[in-house]
């Protein structure tokens, strides 16, 4: 049997163990020098196992162990029910916390965004245990839209930071953070949440599987409105087609290439399935400093080249994050649909008004 104060080894047939106020022999149940008994011999644990006393919760007796680890030994009903067999010891003594106590909580748990450094970081105030120590209390930081994976386990700080990749950024992060004490009881759950802004644009082209021409994209990047009325700009910086008879680059002509059609979607793939179009436009591509303009509205179009208002597709709503695809369909102009060849331009970024 194991206790805070001692330890002591009864017979492997079971054995009766008295605890008394003193020091004096004893001659039988009824001495008044006997503050409480166990007689064991209606179950003795195996080795390396022992008899713990039951936990109490609402005036009722609970085990010890699971959810009752930490509400200390306080069932006592004069009964051997009392006591329950631990297969594995689990022993205390005066160097371990208090039971029954609180659980570590963290509070103030906060994250912010640098987009000077680009990093991210997460505070949270010093939690103390039950003897009011904070060095010892041990943090687990998780990312749950990253299916809960684990971003810092550890003690002693109040801060964690990490870097966060351009690629990454125009999203939303969502972290967890629970404090256990050095005995292992855990505290609940605080979460906080936060936006990181697009920093800079990532951008892919991607070439379709025509049999006739491929489109490329050169230099593809997006140009952000310092204006709230002016989401974004996509620049043609030269779109070329290739042969793929000659692999030679031929530049597009305003009498045969066209912008006929322009996708939006938001998500992560560019699949048929997931297309929202808002429109088709009908544009020569034959000066390197035309551009696509993304404005909530056309009234705020400047002639900076080819302009579209998304008002009408999201009419009322706020500022919306989002990763969408922009898919540019080029007619030949000769060929006519047959012809058609898609080149998708993948942009992190913020559509709304």
């Amino acid at each position: 049997m194991n206790h805070r104060t001692f330890s002591l080894s009864g017979a492997s047939s079971g054995a009766k163990i008295f605890l008394v106020s003193n020091q004096e022999y004893i001659d039988g149940l009824s001495d008044p020098d006997i503050a409480d008994y166990l007689d064991y011999a209606f179950a003795v644990p195996a080795a390396g196992g022992s008899l713990e006393r039951k936990a109490e919760s609402g005036a009722a007796c609970v085990s010890a162990e699971g959810a009752g680890e930490f509400l200390g030994n306080s069932c006592d009903t004069d009964n051997d029910s009392d006591f329950e067999i631990r297969t594995v010891s689990k022993p205390q003594n005066s160097a371990s916390l208090p039971e029954p106590r609180s659980e570590p909580t963290v509070s103030n748990f906060a994250s912010s965004f640098s987009t000077s450094t680009m990093e991210l970081s997460l505070t949270w105030d010093f939690t103390e245990d039950a003897n009011g120590a904070t060095t010892t209390v041990l943090y687990q930081i998780n990312d749950e839209i990253s299916t809960s994976t684990l971003v810092f386990y550890g003690t002693s700080t109040n801060r964690f930071a990490e870097t966060i990749e351009a690629s990454s950024t125009g999203r939303d992060y969502v972290f967890s953070i629970v404090a256990s004490d050095e005995d292992g009881l855990v505290g609940l759950s605080a979460t906080t949440t936060i936006f990181v802004p697009l920093v800079s644009a990532s951008t892919s082209a991607a070439t379709s599987t025509s049999a006739d021409s491929q489109v490329l994209v050169e230099d593809a990047t997006t140009t952000w409105r310092a204006s709230t009325d002016m989401c974004c700009g996509l620049p043609f910086w030269g779109y070329k087609t290739l042969s793929p008879a000659t692999t030679t680059y031929t530049t597009l002509t305003a009498e045969n290439y066209f912008v006929t059609g322009i996708y939006i979607t938001n998500n992560t793939d560019n699949s048929n399935n997931n297309r929202s179009g808002y429109g088709y436009l009908r544009a020569a591509i034959m000066d390197p400093t035309s551009g696509l303009i993304m404005a909530s509205s056309t009234n705020f179009c400047y002639g900076e080249g080819l302009c579209v208002g998304f008002s009408f597709v999201f009419e009322n709503s706020p500022l919306i994050p989002a990763t969408f695809w922009l898919q540019f369909y080029v007619d030949d102009g000769l060929q006519g649909y047959a012809d058609w060849s898609v080149s998708d331009i993948k942009i992190y970024g913020l559509i709304g008004g």
